[in-house]
């Protein structure tokens, strides 16, 4: 058995746009969805499940208990419109 060791984390695309103020106490599996919707909010299902090496089924998931924490809310229909990040919780 060989292991590898990557030269980078998955994660690291995900810092360019973030809020000002992380919620500190969002789980560590929902911030990572939460992070990759701030970095790209108008990203499908498929995109966020790629960009953070998820099944789509977990960011459908994960994109439902942000919205009924009131992390994010749904602007517009499912295929065209974007997640909008809610700033005054």
């Amino acid at each position: 058995m060989m292991m590898f060791k990557a030269n980078y984390t998955v994660n690291d695309g995900l810092l360019g746009r973030l809020p000002s103020k992380l919620p500190s106490k969002l789980p560590s599996n929902l911030e990572i969805t939460y992070k990759a919707i701030c970095e790209n909010n108008q990203a499908s299902n498929k995109e966020l499940a790629v960009q953070t090496n998820q099944s789509e089924r977990t960011i459908r998931n994960h994109t439902s208990k942000l919205k009924e924490l009131n992390y994010i809310k749904r602007i517009g229909s499912d295929k065209s419109g974007y997640w909008e990040i809610v700033e005054n919780r």
